[in-house]
């Protein structure tokens, strides 16, 4: 019977001990977590008080199976956007203007001469200009100047050149004298000279093969966009028998060139026209009085000076840089604060010929419209 007791007593000391060692095992294991919790939170304070130089090796890595999918529902469409516009100015309903006269479209007498695309050489009218009741056109592919009146009446036809293309005459800009007409030839680089009434050639005189240096400059010695002389003018008009050019000779710079057509010279001077920069905002100097014009065209981009008013206003053309064609062009008067007095309505670059500035301080444009050309004066608002 003792022996019994000694034996149950023995069994159930071993259960007790063996139940012991089991919770003692679990108790450790629950420290040990602690412990590495803890340290784990140690690591994530020390890491984010550390500068943020992660290396190729350290930066995470984007699967395709964490990276974000685009799908056709999530994806931007892009559709073709209509021309771009700055902000609108003008009233409800502005129109570019009325028409006052209409010239017809052809290879005859009075006609003004379109023809099919022709490489290097002018293939319309690239300018023209008013002058009291006389409307002047270089009708560049017919290789004349027509001189209209205001009723449409041909008055007079002075040949520049011939027109046949192979020979690569590129009429291009035109002024009047008291006396004279003046022709830029973009292709010869060169301005010749006509009688008024005749129409006899006087002289003619090559233009600058390079620009006028300023300081500081680094790109090559070419003028406005790498183009030639000719195709950098944006002004030009006689004073006293001579010709003035105020050409755009750098992408940031305005100089005036002087032609004595007596002496057969063209030089660069700070006595007459223009000087100034092309910048976002564009500063004009008058060289004479020194007077200074600041403005801005909102995103647009000048492109001729058509001249000033008595009130000392100037008028400028200028065109909207944008991708998508045709391109917008427009009319800016420009107080002599540099304020925009007024402006015309847009007109788009499909038959768009040029404006131009007549000696009565009305802007004048000219389109093409079907079988005609229609010079239009154009409302300023």
């Amino acid at each position: 019977m003792n022996r019994v007791k000694c034996l149950v007593v023995s069994l159930l000391l071993l259960v007790i001990s063996i139940m012991l060692s089991g919770c003692v095992a679990r108790y450790s294991n629950v420290q040990t977590n602690e412990h590495e919790s803890l340290t784990c939170t140690e690591h994530s304070e020390n890491r984010t008080e550390e500068p943020d130089n992660l290396t190729e090796s350290s930066a995470p890595m984007v699967t395709a199976s964490s990276a974000p999918m685009v799908t056709a529902s999530s994806a931007p469409v892009v559709t073709a956007s209509p021309t771009p516009e700055p902000a609108a100015t003008l009233p409800p309903g502005a129109t570019l203007g009325s028409i006052v006269v209409s010239i017809p479209v052809g290879n005859g007498k009075g006609e003004l001469c379109f023809r099919e695309f022709a490489e290097d050489v002018a293939n319309e009218p690239t300018d023209f200009l008013f002058d009291g009741d006389e409307i002047y056109v270089l009708n560049s592919a017919g290789g004349n100047i027509l001189c209209y009146r205001r009723d449409g009446l041909l008055t007079n036809s002075v040949k520049t050149n011939d027109p046949a293309p192979q020979l690569g005459y590129y009429p291009y800009k035109l002024a009047l004298g008291s006396d004279r007409l003046y022709v830029v030839d973009y292709n010869r680089g060169e301005v010749s000279v006509f009688a008024k009434d005749s129409g006899t050639l006087i002289t003619s005189c090559k233009l600058p093969a390079e620009r006028v240096c300023h300081s500081g400059d680094l790109d090559p010695l070419d003028f406005w966009y790498g183009y030639n002389f000719a195709g950098s003018i944006i002004q030009m008009y006689e004073v006293g028998g001579c010709l003035v050019f105020v050409v755009h000779d750098t992408f940031y710079t305005i100089t005036t060139y002087f032609y004595d057509v007596d002496a057969g010279t063209i030089m660069s001077t700070k006595e007459r026209g223009l000087s100034g920069d092309v910048h976002k905002t564009i500063s004009l100097v008058n060289n004479e009085t020194g007077a200074v014009t600041s403005f801005s065209l909102d995103g647009w981009t000048m492109d001729r000076i058509l001249g000033f008013d008595s009130v000392g206003s100037v008028y400028v053309s200028a065109f909207l840089e944008t991708d998508y064609q045709p391109c917008p062009r427009k009319v800016f008067a420009v107080g002599s604060d540099g304020s925009i007095a007024a402006e015309s309505a847009t007109v788009e670059d499909s038959g768009y010929i040029g404006f131009s500035l007549g000696n009565d301080s009305i802007v004048y444009a000219m389109i093409r419209d079907g079988d005609h050309v229609n010079l239009v004066r154009v409302n300023l608002y």
